[in-house]
């Protein structure tokens, strides 16, 4: 398997071992002239590159059958609807758009496209559940090989195990079973949360301020840690960080009460 990404511009009939080689592309394009077909079934030839295999997991085991089967051809923007292809264009756009594509995807990091890939096509062949687990695992191979080098680069990244957006939406980023570099020295013990303002007041929406309380106080919960347990990045590295909670010390003992008093209610005694 090729471990760049490969794309195939169809610009007319691709039959039986043609369309066996199509289906070896990791993305399709075709133009309007673009015809599919699959003869294994007429010709009496049982296919051995794949297509057997790969077509009924692209456009479904159904639909599949019925173009095996029957040996009958799909036009293009049939092909489009059941999802073998990604677009139909006319034929003299062809070209310029599977260019342009390679071209968006060449701008990315050479090295993540592989590996996204990889981790794409590892993840396609196996169940649910497991492919997650896989997306695990190599998310945090990742993360611990990226920091890693940052002793040798002397870069400065950070990363952070949750961030809350501006509307309350909540992102894992780092599994809570890897370190995230946000603390400095005390990175080893402890749970990172990144938070969004608005503004260079660094206020927290109400939206935000409820989901990182609901997300603070199920930490604690979660680590057995009370209230005062929870810190500012502030308390850590002496940056001005989260702004407001610096700036407004009577804010951050408020949140703490406020956690304090949301932990109270899930746990009364």
């Amino acid at each position: 398997m090729c471990p760049q990404p490969v794309i195939g511009a169809i610009n007319g009939v691709a039959i039986t071992g043609g369309f066996e080689v199509a289906l070896a592309c990791d993305i399709l394009i075709a133009s309007t002239h673009a015809r599919f077909a699959d003869t294994h079934a007429r010709v009496g030839v049982m296919p051995g590159w794949g297509l057997s295999q790969k077509l009924s997991r692209m456009i479904g085991i159904g639909r599949a059958k019925e173009l095996s089967l029957t040996g009958n051809f799909l036009d293009a923007e049939g092909a489009r609807d059941w999802g073998l292809v990604s677009r139909v264009v006319a034929p003299d756009e062809l070209l310029p758009a599977a260019q342009a594509l390679a071209r968006d995807i060449a701008s990315a990091d050479p090295a993540m496209v592989r590996s996204y890939k990889r981790l794409i096509d590892d993840g396609f062949a196996l169940p649910f559940a497991a492919g997650l687990a896989l997306e695990q695992e190599r998310s945090a191979a990742a993360n611990r090989s990226f920091f890693a080098n940052l002793a040798v680069t002397h870069e400065t990244y950070a990363s952070a195990h949750f961030i809350v957006g501006l509307e309350g939406e909540v992102l894992q980023c780092v599994p809570l079973s890897e370190v995230a570099y946000c603390s400095s020295q005390a990175n080893d013990h402890t749970v990172s949360i990144e938070v969004c303002h608005a503004d260079e007041a660094g206020e927290f929406s109400a939206e935000t301020m409820a989901s990182l309380l609901r997300l603070t106080a199920w930490l604690c919960e979660e680590f057995d840690l009370a209230p005062a347990d929870v810190i500012r990045h502030y308390d850590v590295t002496g940056k001005i960080c989260p702004k407001y909670y610096v700036d407004h010390p009577e804010a951050w003992e408020d949140f703490r009460s406020a956690l304090r008093a949301a932990r109270t209610q899930e746990n009364p005694s």
